[in-house]
Parts: C-alpha cells; sequence; structure tokens
C-alpha cells in the first residue's frame, strides 16, 4: 500500500508542480507581453519571490498541526480556483494589479505546499527508500523548472491565454485525484487551545528551540544555507552576466545555458536517487571540493582571454558539473534532516530550512550584482576564482560535519 501511497504522491506533484510552473511561467510572459516593461517583469517576479518569502515559516506549521492529506488537497483545489478566476480575469481587467495579487497569492501556495510534502514522505517511505523518494520529489522540481519554459513558449505562441490557464487547470485536476487517492497513515493532531497566531508562534518556537538542541541538525541547515548563498546565487546571477554581457553569446547559447541551469541540477537528483545506498555512505566533501574545482576551470578560461565560443562552452561544461554535484549535495543534507528530525516536527524544521535558504537567495543576487558592476569586466575571472577557493576551503571546513552525516543516515 505504501508503494502505491508514494507513486500516488510522486505523480500529484509532477501534475502540480508542472501546472503551477507552466502558470506562473505563462502569466508572467503575459505580463512581459503586454506592458513591454522590465520594471513590471521584475515587480511581478519579486512579488511571487515575496509571497513564498512570508509564507515560508508558516508552511512547517500548516504542515504538521494539521492533516497532511487535506492540506495538499486544499493547496491543488486553490491553485485551481485561481487559475479559473485568472481565466474570467483577463476578459475583466487589463490592469496588472489583480495580476500581482494573484501570483502573490500563488508564491505563498507554493511556499505552503514544500514543507507539507516533505512532512509526508517519512510517513511512505524509510532508509535507503526516502532517500530515493527525496530524490524523485526533487528531480521533479527541477523538471518543472526545465518544462515550463519549453511548454509555455511552445503553447504561448500556439493557443490563447485562456486555453492555455485551461490546461493548468486540468494538471491541478489530475494532481488532485492523485491525492484523493493517496493513504497516510493517520496523525496525532494537536488540538487548537489558543488563537490562530498564538498557535504559530507557540509551534515556531518550539521548532526553534529544537533545532537550538539537535546541533548537528542546526549546522546542516547553516550548510546548505552557505552553500546557496555562495554558490546558487552565484550560479544564477554571475555565470548569465558573464555570459551575456561580457562574452556576447547569442540567444541560442543563451537558451542552452539556461536550459542547462535546470538539467544540471535534474541530473544530479536523479544520479543521488538511483546510487543512493553507496552515496549516503560516503563522505561527499569530495563533491564540494570538485565544485570549487570547476569554478577554477571557469575563471581559467576567462583568465586566458580564449575565444567568447570556446571560453563558453568551458564555462557551460564547468557550471553544469557544479549543478549535478550541488543538487546531490542538496538532496543528501535534506535527506539528513528528514530521517533525524522528530516526526510531529518535520514539517516546521523543513520550512525553517526552506527559509533560511531562499532568505539567502535575494542576498547573495544582490551581492554578487553588484561586485559584477563594480568590477572591471576584464577581471570578472578574479572573483570567480575567489569563489572557487572559497568553496575549496569550505569542502575541508565541513568534511568533518559531513562524515556524521554519512553515519548517520
Amino acid at each position: 500500500m505504501k508503494n502505491i501511497s508514494t507513486l500516488l504522491l510522486v505523480a500529484s506533484q509532477f501534475f502540480s508542480v508542472i501546472g503551477s510552473s507552466l502558470g506562473q511561467f505563462l502569466i508572467l510572459l503575459y505580463i512581459l507581453d503586454h506592458s513591454h516593461s522590465a520594471t513590471s517583469f521584475g515587480t511581478s517576479m519579486a512579488v511571487i519571490s515575496l509571497g513564498r518569502l512570508l509564507a515560508l515559516p508558516f508552511g512547517g506549521v500548516l504542515a504538521d498541526r494539521f492533516n497532511q492529506k487535506k492540506s495538499m488537497l486544499l493547496l491543488d483545489t486553490c491553485y485551481l480556483f485561481l487559475t479559473i478566476v485568472l481565466i474570467f480575469f483577463m476578459d475583466i481587467s487589463t490592469h496588472y494589479g489583480g495580476l500581482f495579487l494573484i501570483i502573490f497569492v500563488l508564491g505563498m501556495l507554493s511556499a505552503f505546499e514544500t514543507p507539507v510534502v516533505q512532512a509526508v514522505l517519512p510517513k511512505l517511505a524509510q532508509g535507503d527508500s526516502l532517500i530515493k523518494v527525496n530524490s524523485m520529489i526533487s528531480a521533479i522540481g527541477h523538471l518543472g523548472i526545465i518544462l515550463a519554459p519549453v511548454m509555455g513558449g511552445s503553447f504561448y505562441g500556439v493557443f490563447t491565454m485562456k486555453i492555455n490557464l485551461f490546461i493548468c487547470c486540468t494538471l491541478f485536476v489530475f494532481a488532485l485525484s492523485c491525492e484523493a487517492l493517496l493513504k497516510i497513515e493517520s496523525e496525532n493532531v494537536k488540538q487548537q487551545q489558543s488563537s490562530v497566531i498564538q498557535m504559530d508562534r507557540n509551534d515556531l518556537k518550539e521548532a526553534a528551540n529544537y533545532l537550538s538542541a539537535k546541533k548537528i541538525i542546526l549546522q546542516v541547515t547553516l550548510c546548505a544555507t552557505v552553500l546557496n548563498l555562495l554558490i546558487g546565487s552565484m550560479i544564477q546571477t554571475l555565470i548569465p552576466y558573464i555570459a551575456r554581457v561580457y562574452l556576447g553569446v547569442g540567444n541560442i547559447e543563451y537558451s542552452i545555458l539556461n536550459i542547462n541551469f535546470g538539467l544540471g541540477s535534474l541530473l544530479g537528483a536523479i544520479i543521488y536517487g538511483a546510487w543512493s545506498k553507496k552515496l549516503a555512505r560516503k563522505n561527499l566533501w569530495f563533491l564540494l571540493f570538485l565544485s570549487g574545482i570547476c569554478m577554477m576551470v571557469v575563471s581559467y578560461a576567462l583568465m586566458q582571454r580564449l575565444s567568447p565560443t570556446n571560453s563558453f562552452w568551458i564555462m557551460n561544461g564547468a557550471i553544469s558539473l557544479t549543478l549535478i554535484m550541488f543538487s546531490m549535495i542538496s538532496v543528501h543534507l535534506m535527506s539528513y534532516v528528514q530521517v533525524k528530525s522528530q516526526p510531529e516536527l518535520i514539517g516546521r524544521v523543513m520550512s525553517f530550512v526552506f527559509f533560511l535558504s531562499m532568505l539567502m537567495t535575494p542576498v547573495g543576487q544582490s551581492l554578487y550584482g553588484w561586485l559584477a558592476e563594480t568590477i572591471n569586466a576584464q577581471s570578472l575571472y578574479i572573483l570567480v576564482l575567489i569563489v572557487g577557493i572559497i568553496t575549496i576551503l569550505l569542502s575541508i571546513l565541513i568534511k568533518p560535519l559531513m562524515k556524521k552525516i554519512r553515519m548517520s543516515v
């Protein structure tokens, strides 16, 4: 029964993630296409991120406090309802204020959904099976990043916006159908003895106290946060800037680079899931060490003043390898947190981890953006080199921590 429920959960996540990713891509493209304004486009992306950031601390409370199957059904029902509202909204308004409000709520829903799903996983799988399922869920998230632009770009030029949104509705209906069939172990849900605000405050305080007591989990959380700040933000911000502005690559090459961002992360999750028994018992510090080496390869290619084409393909290959290894490390860390956290606190703990990582994303993006503007374009290789060196030193520093995780998972 658990195997069937696991498959249903994976299927529901596939339909839900593709539906929400496709919907957000279509809305952003619609705003850009009709406003022709970089400000409106940038604001819309910031609104989605703000919704996620504000909701993440409370997503864990939802996952731990309420029935998780009903929570999943409620969230995808909200996705479906908002998409239907969007279909009618296209007829009655041309203002973007309403769209911003809807995508803000969509961002909040995505933040609520993540910890709920993470809290369900330990109830459907344990040990090596949990790691494999976690890898599959992570792979689906990366697959959504890849498929949404491909599907959205293809559909947008062929179908009307209403038909495209109707396709999203169909995906959410499939997700709801899978979730309705899910069989999850009964939960001992705490009784509500105070106001919702007081309950949230108490639950978040309980999770914070738990993390303070569990030093190893807190260290893993901080490790994931630093990695996201150091490597994730650099790849999202600095590498596209170097490719487009410094190397001056064309649209095709730039598209390939962005697709490889998703493919690298997807392959990393798949590889870790396929060899989880072996990898879970190894000290994966060397993957971070190799990531630092890849950064130094990128720096060397830029320093040697190779042709833009050669520099681009060397950078593209090195960054793709970095993303594969970075994704494997991320799945490893998240699996450890799930395995070692108390079942009744998993949602809040995972929510805290995702909140910290997401909080550092705009900080890292702003920092790398400022550095790229400040440093002479010809000297960008120095910045990449420094990141590579720091990554190597960090890999050596966290080697004992990764050893403890290897022994515990």
